[in-house]
């Protein structure tokens, strides 16, 4: 990265991601929905975690725009042993969304790529007819600097009869800044 860049590359830290593996485990799912792979962190953790909880039956589905991100996370993947449980689609997920109808109804959703499509990919979601009630959208980073169109997404969520939504607030990587997880539930 050279001098001024800004860079928007995104892991889930320990904080947000401790309190989601814990929220996993409360639902009862064998599949978990990702929009936006990047390197693959996630997919390590929650698969492994999902496959812990679920058992052989656990799959976790990446949607990814980058072919070459989606090529790290796969590599990544394959070193940490869940090749048989992460299916990579590489594309924007407007264009890969889908996808969702081969893989049936599905009980957590996690949004964690361009900030700018959250709202957008939310609505494909539910056009896409798999929401059903109970089913978790989980937002990352809602509150961190720079998230542009978020409130809007924040705005969707919040005052959509359909969806109850709680915020768990946490900072930006290792930052004393604000940041927060979305936590929206549909209710039909």
């Amino acid at each position: 990265m050279l001098a001024g860049e800004e860079n928007h590359d995104v892991v889930v830290w320990d904080e947000p991601q401790t309190f989601l593996l814990q929220y996993f485990e409360g639902i009862c799912t064998n599949k978990i929905f990702d929009i936006g792979a990047f390197c693959g962190y996630s997919a390590v953790r929650y698969a492994s975690k999902l496959r812990a909880v679920s058992g052989p039956s656990a799959h976790f589905y990446s949607f990814e725009v980058s072919d070459h991100f989606a090529t790290i996370a796969k590599q990544i993947v394959d070193l940490a042993g869940l090749s048989d449980v992460v299916t990579f689609f590489v594309g924007p997920f407007s264009e890969t969304y889908t996808k969702l109808d081969d893989l049936g109804v599905n009980l957590i959703f996690f949004i964690d790529h361009d900030k700018s499509q959250y709202l957008d990919d939310l609505k494909l979601i539910e056009q896409s007819g798999l929401l059903q009630p109970g089913a978790v959208v989980i937002a990352d980073n809602v509150l961190a600097p720079g998230t542009g169109r978020l409130p809007d997404y924040l705005e969707y969520v919040r005052s959509n009869p359909k969806f109850t939504s709680v915020l768990h607030e946490s900072f930006v990587e290792y930052q004393e800044l604000k940041d927060g997880v979305e936590v929206s539930t549909y209710v039909g």
